[in-house]
Formats: structure tokens, sequence, C-alpha cells
């Protein structure tokens, strides 16, 4: 876990992995066929007690951006290090509600729309602690 004190929010070192239908991390924001979903993942992490923690859900969009290093365009990948360049958020897009905000470090887009039914990984946040 890293605890990002400016926030007060404590994240997940790194992002899904080994879950999805490839178990490549990479999950929809919605539920699909076999009920995988970014929420289902965070209600496993629970279940599991992640770290000792019962707590973790899915940033939103503004605190997925929060980690954003915005001069170098990424995350510090000293306390991140196996990031991924883009992420989920819990947010839905405010003008297109099947689509969800997901943070794209890489571009310098952070904030982005994508259909929920596209796979990306997500990251678990928990707090502010």
């Amino acid at each position: 876990c890293v605890l990002d004190e400016t926030t007060g929010l404590m994240w997940s070192r790194t992002v899904s992995a080994s879950v999805g239908p490839t178990s490549n991390g990479l999950l929809p924001w919605t539920k699909n066929g076999s009920g995988e979903g970014i929420f289902t993942y965070a209600a496993a992490a629970n279940t599991a007690s992640l770290a000792g923690y019962t707590d973790w859900r899915i940033p939103n969009a503004f605190e997925a951006y929060s980690l954003a290093k915005i001069e170098a365009g990424g995350v510090d990948t000293s306390a991140f290090p196996a990031w991924a360049n883009s992420i989920w958020s819990s947010s839905t897009r405010p003008t297109t509600t099947t689509q969800a905000l997901s943070t794209n470090y890489a571009q310098g887009t952070l904030i982005t729309g994508n259909l929920k039914t596209v796979n990306l990984v997500t990251a678990l946040v928990r707090g502010p602690v």
C-alpha cells in the first residue's frame, strides 16, 4: 500500500492483475458475462481483506487524477512500480452515461471517457485515512 500524505488516501501499490476474462488484469467497468467488473474486483479485495483492510473501493476521477505527476506525465514509479498508463475510475461521464471516466497518464489527456464495456485495469483506494 502507498499512503498519499497530501490527500490522505491509501492506494493499492499495483493495479488489477491476474483477473479478467484473459487473466491480464483488464476488466470492464460493468459486469461482463462471467460477472467480472471493476466493482466485483473491489468487493473481492474486501472479502479477502487486502492488506488487512475491508474498505477498498474504485477511485473516482478526481482521486485517480490526484496521482498524476503533471510535469512527468505519469505516476511516481518508485511508489507504484507496476502501474498502468490508463486506469478506470468509478465516475460515469456526465454527458454520456454509457461511458465512464478513466485516466490516461501517458498521453497527457488525464481524464477521458470510455465505453463501460471496454476492458481496462483499475486500482483500489481507501480513505482518506
